[in-house]
């Protein structure tokens, strides 16, 4: 969309926000799950999860790129609370994938040893 007062591209950053609030909530879901998947033994499953849970985060990092790419092609970039909001929610959600696969590691490892011990 052009700005007819400086001939400037104006970027929707409420629309580009709500994705990264989109997309950010998808990954941190899939994060939950994973957990929940490796909790109940369903490691393959748990580890496809983390791996959904990635492509979203990389979807939202996208958007969040374009806003990055904008402010530095000269575009004006004018934050907002829901864009605040969107990179917080973002950040939360790559915590979350990063524990999440933690702890799909650290359950597996469980199980495994639980496996041995009722073998012995």
């Amino acid at each position: 969309m052009e700005n007819p007062e400086n001939n400037a591209e104006v970027i929707d950053i409420d629309s580009v926000a709500m994705s990264i609030i989109a997309y950010g909530g998808d990954a941190r879901s899939y994060a939950v799950q994973a957990i929940s998947l490796a909790k109940g033994k369903q490691i393959d499953q748990a580890f496809e999860a983390i791996e959904e849970g990635k492509k979203s985060a990389c979807l939202a990092h996208n958007e969040q790129f374009s806003l990055i790419s904008n402010y530095a092609d000269g575009k004006k970039v004018e934050n907002s609370i829901l864009l605040s909001h969107a990179m917080g929610h973002l950040m939360c959600a790559e915590l979350a994938l990063e524990m999440g696969a933690e702890m799909v590691e650290l359950y597996s490892k469980l199980h495994q040893q639980e496996s041995q011990e009722n073998t012995n």
